[in-house]
């Protein structure tokens, strides 16, 4: 078997990657919107570009969040800073869902949940030096949890299709 045979998935297994990472990195693809998957990727990773990280680069004087002046790396963007409690309270008033913080890091194995994750880090991670827009985070949650279901519906409406085709039996006369 040539190089150029070789798929992606054959390939990411012949890498001696730990299994945690293997799955955080399924979880990242899951995601349909490029801005969200590499935000979730960065985040995964401990990429983001946190003051902290800048800091150690030398790029601005303090590590510490414009907010509450606390070391900001990527745990406290997306969890312990009161912006981004106050976004995760967002969310789990519009989705009735309360996610640990490890979810929260990590993403989720759940394709739908994980959409919606994506969309609050990244609301999170724009223009950090102001409190988060709740009500725009709101209209973005529910915008997006109608289109899962349009597409959930469609999904499931294929599958019904599919189903009946393959029950017909053809008989030849």
């Amino acid at each position: 078997m040539s190089t150029s045979e070789i798929k992606t998935t054959d390939y990411i297994k012949t890498l001696e990657i730990p299994e945690e990472k293997m799955i955080k990195f399924t979880w990242a693809k899951n995601i349909q919107n490029p801005r969200e998957r590499y935000l979730q990727f960065m985040a995964i990773h401990e990429k983001v570009h946190s003051n902290f990280r800048k800091w150690r680069f030398g790029m601005i004087e303090s590590p510490n969040c414009m907010i509450c002046h606390q070391l900001e790396d990527v745990t406290h963007i997306f969890t312990e800073c009161q912006r981004s409690q106050d976004a995760w309270a967002t969310f789990t008033e519009v989705t009735q869902i309360t996610l640990p913080a490890e979810t929260i890091t990590n993403g989720s194995p759940d394709k739908w949940l994980n959409n919606l994750i994506s969309i609050t880090k990244l609301e999170l991670s724009k223009d950090r030096n102001v409190p988060i827009n709740t009500e725009l985070l709101k209209s973005k949650l529910k915008s997006r949890i109608e289109d899962l279901k349009v597409i959930n519906d469609r999904k499931a409406k294929d599958k019904n299709i599919r189903a009946r085709r393959r029950s017909f039996v053809r008989v030849e006369i």
